[in-house]
């Protein structure tokens, strides 16, 4: 993948009184956001921006969702991959292998490495990209 392309993850949405004043400049993800869930077995899904037509469509997918956006080069430059996992309903689906849940529920160094790289990638490259619209 070139180290230049973008890459979304879906994150819960949340509001601060700042993003209703600069919605395009709102608080940063949580760590929390980046942290793999009991499905990502084999790294946290994410999707490479190339092949999203519509940010609101892919935050959709019937659930209410924000969308954080990463560069690539940033997540190789703390020591991880991305890597493409195209699924035939989602031919931007990719993988950050690192952040796996396997690793997250062993070994407690390989709990607090993962909890770093999340804190990482929310704190100092991730921006909201898309605000779910407040209930």
């Amino acid at each position: 993948m070139d180290e230049e392309e973008k890459i979304l993850r879906r994150v819960l949405p949340y509001w601060h009184p700042e993003v209703e004043k600069t919605p395009e400049r709102g608080p940063p993800p949580r760590w929390t956001d980046f942290k793999p869930t009991k499905n990502d077995i084999d790294g946290i899904s994410v999707t490479r921006r190339k092949f999203v037509v519509d940010l609101a469509i892919e935050a959709g997918d019937g659930q209410r969702r924000s969308l954080a956006e990463v560069k690539v080069r940033d997540v190789i430059k703390e020591g991880m991959t991305v890597k493409p996992d195209p699924l035939p309903s989602l031919p931007g689906h990719a993988l950050i292998p690192e952040l796996n849940r396997r690793d997250y529920d062993g070994k407690k160094k390989d709990k607090i490495k993962i909890q770093e790289w999340a804190l990482t990638l929310a704190r100092n490259y991730s921006i909201i990209v898309y605000h779910a619209p407040k209930p």
